[in-house]
């Protein structure tokens, strides 16, 4: 009994010693009592038997009193474990962070986005093209809104000398129509219908503008005041001022002095298109423009894939995709390419109609002579006198224009 080591499993049978002990504890001290105030009791027998008890469970009370010493030493000295005291709560908390962001952030603007995105994307391509038909209205050779510079204004061919060039048959309204310039093209309307469509278009997109990217932003923002920066709104003003009673006219009546202006714009529908493009998108036009830029750049590889990506999510535009895929593969495989245009010449009616997709080709020989085996002289010959029609008028517009150039710089 005297060597026995205290036990964690022991502890409630020593506990219970424990509590007999103090029984005992307080019997002696009462035996003691009664003995001072009874000094007849004088039972030695019962004393001794009390006393071999206190002796008998002393080792007990000693290895109570060592597991509290034991108990304390080791609350005091216990360490703090960073891992799990410190770094579990943290963790906790991060992750009832995110599941919390999750529910109440990603996945509502998950929803709105995909709700307002196709929107936006309506606009974004309508302020692209609105751009371009303003820049072919400073190549229009005619009071009709049709320009034949479309191709080489979406491609990227024209600078802003072409520009200013064809500028100078223009005139932002009748009071501009004096001297030599006298049968200019009014535009100065068309200008400003133009531009405060593109403006509205902005307006709007800037309601949604979370839903925007920053590049989306920063070229929208660009174009907006760029518009803002010319008069295009005081489309009937006065041909020139008056100062101290004297009407003062400026040299150039024309609308060639607003070359940069329409140069400025041309690079940024360019670069809008960049953006637009280089997003996933379900919309047919922007993909188009997709395929152009990489076509343009000279990927062909990459702008096939655009065309097989349209296949799949719009059949409807196997007809366009096949010239396209034509044009393509003219530069990737050459003999796929005349068959498939064998393939389109059989499946047209005419070919005036896709004088867009030939007219970079017609100098190829072998492209020449698939078209005379496989179509009528007459509609190989109305397809020429439409391109050769086509040029007559740009050369006609050009020259024209070189000698209203001419004579401005001449006086």
């Amino acid at each position: 009994m005297n060597n026995k080591k205290f036990d964690l499993n022991n502890s409630p049978t020593l506990f219970g010693k424990a509590v007999d002990l103090i029984i005992i504890y307080f019997l002696i001290c009462s035996f003691s009592s009664v003995s001072a105030s009874i000094p007849a009791y004088n039972d030695k027998e019962e004393i001794a038997k009390i006393q071999k008890i206190v002796s008998t469970n002393k080792s007990d009370l000693e290895s109570i009193k060592n597991y509290q010493k034991e108990t304390l030493d080791s609350l005091n000295n216990k360490s703090i474990n960073p891992t799990k005291e410190i770094g579990l709560p943290v963790l906790l908390s991060i992750i009832a962070g995110l599941i919390f962001w999750i529910i109440f952030q990603v996945l509502p603007d998950r929803r709105r986005k995909k709700k307002l995105r196709p929107k936006i994307e309506n606009d974004l391509y309508n302020v692209s093209t609105s751009i371009y038909h303003l820049v072919e209205l400073a190549f229009l050779h005619s009071e009709n809104p049709v320009s034949h510079f479309h191709h080489d204004i979406r491609s990227g061919k024209v600078n802003q000398k072409d520009i200013e060039l064809a500028l100078f048959n223009k005139a932002k309204n009748h009071k501009h129509l004096v001297n030599q310039f006298s049968n200019n093209i009014v535009i100065g309307d068309l200008i400003y219908k133009s531009t405060t469509k593109i403006r509205l278009s902005i307006e709007r997109i800037f309601f949604f503008n979370e839903q925007l990217a920053v590049e989306e932003i920063l070229v929208l923002e660009d174009i907006y005041q760029e518009i803002n920066r010319y008069d295009f709104f005081n489309k009937d003003d006065q041909f020139g001022s008056i100062i101290a009673g004297r009407l003062y006219t400026p040299h150039n009546p024309t609308l060639s002095v607003y070359s940069q202006f329409f140069y400025d714009m041309l690079k940024l529908a360019q670069r809008l298109d960049k953006i637009i493009s280089s997003v996933k998108t379900n919309k047919l036009q922007i993909l188009y423009i997709r395929h152009n830029l990489s076509y343009l750049l000279g990927d062909y590889k990459k702008s096939l894939k655009t065309i097989k990506m349209i296949e799949k999510k719009f059949p409807d535009q196997a007809n366009t995709l096949k010239w396209l895929k034509f044009q393509n593969l003219y530069f990737e495989n050459k003999s796929k390419s005349l068959f498939l245009l064998k393939e389109l010449i059989k499946e047209s009616d005419n070919l005036i109609s896709y004088r867009g997709y030939l007219s970079n080709f017609l100098k190829d020989p072998q492209i020449l002579d698939v078209l005379k085996h496989n179509t009528s002289e007459d509609k190989l010959t109305e397809l020429f006198v439409c391109l050769e029609s086509e040029r007559l008028s740009r050369e006609k517009l050009l020259n024209y224009n070189r000698m209203l150039m001419n004579s401005l710089e001449n006086n």
